[in-house]
């Protein structure tokens, strides 16, 4: 070890040291509590984002095709990327839903292949009856907020119109009836209460098309860059239509979530900084109490670099145990939080029955790690302060 380290933490436990001794315990107490409050903050932001993104690709996909008329063929080329897990065609479009009692709610209607619809979209608890099974030809899943709102049920009669297809003469629209044969609760965004999935050839019927379908949902394996896989999408069906990630799709949300946590850590790391500001004072208070050890260091011949380290030394040893001792409880209450639910949520408010936690082993190293740079940039302005003191002052001012 070297000396310079070695009278840093003889300083420190010096008996009558009374202000770095225990005054510095403070300044301990502030790093350790920002570094908790970043940690924790960051890993519950981590967390909602994850769920939020959970959500929306398992109603979504991770990447969408949307064209006119998509062809056939494109379906089966698509198929030959290794990295596409699954493929979902559909057509999508704007539409007027009525119950029996004439009541009305515009939504966006989805046109899917209904019995594969729970293979591939995750779209949170369906309620089902089973008596309704043999009507696979008209069978239609709306969400729990608009089910709540036109007052549907399993069973019930449900219609829709779309004011652009127009077949009739007299210049109505045309109407398509189904019956409500499932029920789901997503609970993200406005998906229960705008969105209706219906049989493809109930599509067809109500945006009056003979196309096959005006888009395609796709999933990928886990891992698999979205990027590349949009980039060979492109080059194969990019003539046909547009290709877009989810985040593309959502960009408003992505970047809303990114902000958030910007501000988070700029926010919370502050309190990092005051207690460094706080170090700082206590490190000159040291400086002033050790003036005299100062000065017989300078006889002895250490040089300004050597009392520069001492100080600096010692504000490293108060800050590295504020960071590793607020790093190590907050990386503890998330992973206990992560494997325990210690946190519950309501769930008439929020998606999820616990506080969402996820905590990346860069993100929690990050930490400390500015933690630390920012004690040291402390630590280095207060040792500026004993440089100053030459050997004659100090022993002048000791007299």
């Amino acid at each position: 070890m070297k000396p310079t380290t070695l009278i840093a933490k003889r300083f420190l436990r010096t008996g009558s040291n009374f202000a770095g001794k225990y005054t510095g315990l403070v300044a301990v107490l502030g790093i350790a509590i920002g570094c908790f409050a970043l940690i924790v903050s960051i890993a519950v932001l981590n967390g909602f984002e994850s769920k939020v993104t959970e959500k929306i690709i398992g109603i979504e996909g991770e990447i969408r095709i949307r064209g006119n008329n998509i062809p056939k063929k494109s379906m089966d080329d698509l198929k030959e990327i290794g990295e596409i897990k699954q493929l979902m065609p559909f057509l999508s479009g704007r539409g007027v839903v009525i119950n029996r009692e004439m009541e009305t709610a515009v939504v966006r209607v989805k046109a899917v292949m209904v019995d594969s619809l729970s293979q591939f979209y995750s779209i949170g608890d369906i309620i089902q009856f089973d008596g309704i099974h043999n009507k696979k030809n008209n069978q239609v899943y709306i969400g729990a907020t608009l089910s709540e709102k036109l007052q549907l049920d399993l069973g019930d009669e449900i219609s829709f119109t779309n004011p652009q297809s127009m077949r009739l003469p007299i210049g109505f629209p045309l109407l398509v009836r189904g019956v409500v044969g499932g029920i789901f609760s997503s609970q993200v965004l406005d998906y229960d209460e705008r969105l209706v999935f219906i049989p493809l050839k109930m599509g067809r019927n109500l945006f009056s098309t003979l196309h096959q379908y005006n888009g395609i949902d796709i999933r990928v394996i886990h891992g698999a860059s979205l990027i590349n896989i949009k980039n060979e999408i492109i080059s194969m069906v990019g003539n046909i239509g547009s290709v877009e990630t989810w985040r593309d799709h959502h960009t408003a949300l992505v970047q809303a979530m990114k902000l958030e946590k910007k501000g988070a850590v700029i926010v919370l790391g502050l309190i990092i900084v005051v207690a460094c500001f706080n170090l700082i004072s206590n490190l000159v208070l040291i400086i002033r109490q050790k003036r005299r050890e100062l000065g017989i260091l300078k006889v002895m011949g250490y040089s300004r670099k050597n009392i520069m380290s001492i100080v600096i030394n010692q504000g490293l040893i108060l800050g590295c145990i504020g960071c590793f001792s607020g790093s190590i409880f907050g990386g503890l209450l998330v992973w206990m939080q992560s494997n325990l639910d210690l946190l519950p949520l309501p769930e008439d408010i929020y998606f999820m029955e616990a506080l969402p936690t996820k905590l990346p082993f860069t993100e929690f190293l990050l930490v400390p790690v500015l933690g630390l740079v920012l004690v040291a940039g402390a630590s280095y302005l207060a040792s500026r302060q004993a440089v100053m003191i030459t050997a004659i002052n100090a022993f002048q001012l000791e007299k």
